[in-house]
């Protein structure tokens, strides 16, 4: 018996993956996963705003843990993964509506459907499930809006739309998205696109007021202290914090402790815990002032930056959407064609790669992961119609025309896309800090190694939080000569410490005891490396940042460490 390959296959074959999924990953708690259910339990459960979170997700939580009470975590996959497949199904209703091909459109939704940087996200405790399924749910009400107007679809797109800016700030970028869509649609229908109109600008007016509520509270204008957070870490790393940009005596001394000519590895959540957001973020806003085209030129390095991170697979992104673009312009200025949902694809991805880079210090894939399902549409439109009968609209013109050359070359552009996504669930570096870990055994059963091998021991102390920690290990793990170095003479470790994350007061009282024994290395930044000898003396602390050299690590200089405390240099 023939299996045939149709809709239904793909929802059981989605189903069952999410039933897999469940069951071997079960709960995946993140660093940021307690911050979602703290914002609950401290803040909006009891009537205020959150110094963190937007509402979304943690109301979402706090609905959950009402049903279901300590199997909270259970149930809030189970719900991100019906929400998922519910997102299968509409994804699948949008390539009927704007691919070329059935087929092409199926087989799309099955990579969807399956794709790692997608349905592997329902397992964790965090916004991003809820940010790629919701992203299709607006997507395909703003694609009715054009295709069959109606007040329903703009209500619909309206909830969705503030359900996502709620969620996460960074999906601002996608009210004038939504303006676009509304003012490409006066022609045909003035009042339908007034009552969209209206319709983004309440959401705006939403926004707006949450804004200032905030801003009562906590002191500045925002949906949330990420952004201050973001550019505090990128200020004090590129060296663009001035003492004179505070009137904060206490913050003045904090800045000149600092060699702002090297880039340092830096994280900010202690110091606006201590100097308070709005003194924070009045510093760094007259940074961005007084230093706005070197803050450009930072924010456009950054472009290159998540090359490096990722070992380059960003760059087959940029090519696929600078081709892209470059078709659509040629048909828009050549061919005198204009295609509104290709354009609308392209606009919101680009639109949500810029917020990411620009305005984050780092874990891009995770940020623009909600644009995975248009890209997946947006190779759609490179792919040609194989049966009668399919939609009329096209990427190309007269495409049902193509010849087999041309129709080949369309196929290993679509491929290589693909790749270029498949490869980018792969690239993320990897986390080598054990959080789970007691950090004061592991730092005994390494000085035990090292006395048996007479080699001292190097404690790498950050976390899976810190960008540069993770930088760092690839980058000595990718050199054979520093890895031989390390390897002869020393017993390497990874020393977890998170100033944001304290369990209870046994958690903080030893990790107080570790940081004691290690001579309170965190004022130099993260990574940082304490270097002991055999039993146990803090020889040396490293600052990393001398270590740094652009937007990474320095051969000479990481060696040249490495070499100076060895036990035979150390003698």
């Amino acid at each position: 018996m023939k299996l045939k390959f149709n809709d239904n296959t793909i929802l059981i074959l989605a189903t069952f993956n999410a039933l897999v999924l469940i069951i071997s990953k079960g709960v995946v708690f993140a660093e940021d996963s307690e911050s979602y259910i703290n914002a609950w339990q401290d803040s909006l459960s009891q009537g205020y705003i959150d110094f963190t979170r937007t509402p979304t997700y943690p109301l979402i939580l706090g609905a959950l843990k009402a049903i279901a009470g300590p199997r909270l975590s259970q149930l809030c996959i189970i719900l991100q993964y019906m929400v998922f497949l519910i997102s299968v199904w509409v994804f699948r209703k949008i390539t009927l509506q704007i691919l070329p091909s059935v087929s092409i459109g199926r087989w799309l939704t099955l990579i969807y459907a399956l794709l790692p940087l997608t349905c592997n996200w329902a397992s964790s405790i965090l916004t991003e499930s809820f940010a790629i399924s919701v992203s299709v749910f607006l997507f395909y009400h703003l694609l009715k809006f054009f295709y069959a107007p109606s007040l329903g679809h703009v209500l619909w797109g309206a909830l969705w739309l503030t359900f996502l800016i709620f969620l996460r700030p960074a999906f601002l970028y996608l009210l004038p998205v939504c303006l676009i869509v509304s003012a490409m649609y006066w022609r045909l229908s003035p009042k339908l696109s007034l009552s969209s109109l209206i319709g983004v600008l309440t959401v705006s007016l939403l926004e707006y007021s949450y804004c200032s509520i905030y801003e009562e509270r906590f002191g500045i204008f925002a949906p949330s202290n990420v952004s201050t957070v973001n550019f505090t870490y990128l200020a004090f790393r590129d060296g663009l914090m001035k003492p004179e940009y505070t009137n904060n005596v206490a913050f003045q001394t904090f800045i000149e402790q600092y060699d702002n000519s090297e880039p340092i590895s830096y994280c900010p959540f202690p110091t606006i815990e201590e100097y308070g957001l709005k003194t924070v973020a009045h510093a760094v806003h007259n940074s961005q002032q007084d230093q706005t085209i070197k803050w450009i030129r930072n924010a456009l390095g950054r472009f290159g930056e998540a090359t490096q991170f990722f070992h380059h697979s960003f760059v087959i992104l940029y090519i696929f959407l600078i081709f892209f673009t470059f078709n659509l312009l040629w048909h828009a200025l050549i061919c005198r064609q204009f295609y509104p949902i290709p354009t609308l694809l392209l606009i919101a991805t680009l639109g949500n790669l810029f917020t990411a880079i620009i305005g984050a210090q780092g874990e891009w894939l995770r940020l623009i992961t909600p644009s995975f399902p248009l890209l997946i549409l947006m190779i759609g439109f490179f792919l040609p119609p194989f049966e009668q009968g399919s939609p009329s609209f096209t990427f190309f013109r007269k495409i049902k025309k193509t010849k087999d050359k041309n129709m080949k070359r369309s196929l290993f552009i679509a491929l290589f896309a693909v790749s270029a996504i498949l490869l980018n669930a792969q690239t993320a570096l990897k986390k080598v800090y054990n959080e789970d870990i007691n950090p004061i055994e592991q730092i005994d059963q390494a000085l035990a190694k090292a006395k048996a091998e007479n080699k001292n021991v190097i404690c790498q102390v950050g976390g899976n939080w810190c960008p540069w920690c993770l930088r760092f290990a690839d980058f000595i793990s990718r050199d054979s000569t520093i890895s031989q170095v390390i390897d002869q003479n020393f017993v390497y470790i990874h020393v977890n410490y998170n100033p944001r994350k304290v369990d209870d007061e046994a958690q903080a009282q030893l990790t107080k005891d570790m940081l004691q024994r290690l001579n309170n290395p965190v004022r130099f930044g993260f990574p940082v490396f304490v270097v002991l000898d055999e039993n146990g003396k803090v020889i040396h602390t490293q600052d990393s940042s001398f270590l740094e050299e652009g937007n990474g690590y320095n051969k000479e200089k990481v060696l040249r460490f490495f070499n100076c405390w060895t036990p035979q240099a150390t003698l």
